[in-house]
């Protein structure tokens, strides 16, 4: 049974790390698709006035925000996904 318990917490791990690196990769592609083909009006007004380059920074610089905060609470759960994974091996 902890041997069982210990795959299933590394295939929890590895799903981990695959789903927050897709996120973070998602993260600034969809920056680029809003910019080209934005749905919300004002959005789009805004864009067109400003120009493309200003709300790409910012938006790019929001996004890398998010995924710090996204890797710091991976690197929380990782930690105790990999503490409990060790101690049922162990």
């Amino acid at each position: 049974m902890r041997r069982e318990t210990a795959g299933f917490c590394l295939g929890l791990w590895l799903m981990g790390i695959v789903c927050v690196s897709t996120v973070a990769v998602q993260n600034f592609h969809i920056i680029d698709r809003l910019l080209v083909n934005p749905d919300n009006a004002d959005f789009r007004e805004m864009v067109e006035q400003i120009g493309s380059a200003e709300p790409r920074d910012f938006l790019r610089y929001l996004s890398s925000e998010l995924n710090r905060l996204s890797f710091q609470l991976w690197n929380y759960a990782q930690f105790r996904i990999g503490s409990v994974t060790l101690w049922l091996i162990f």
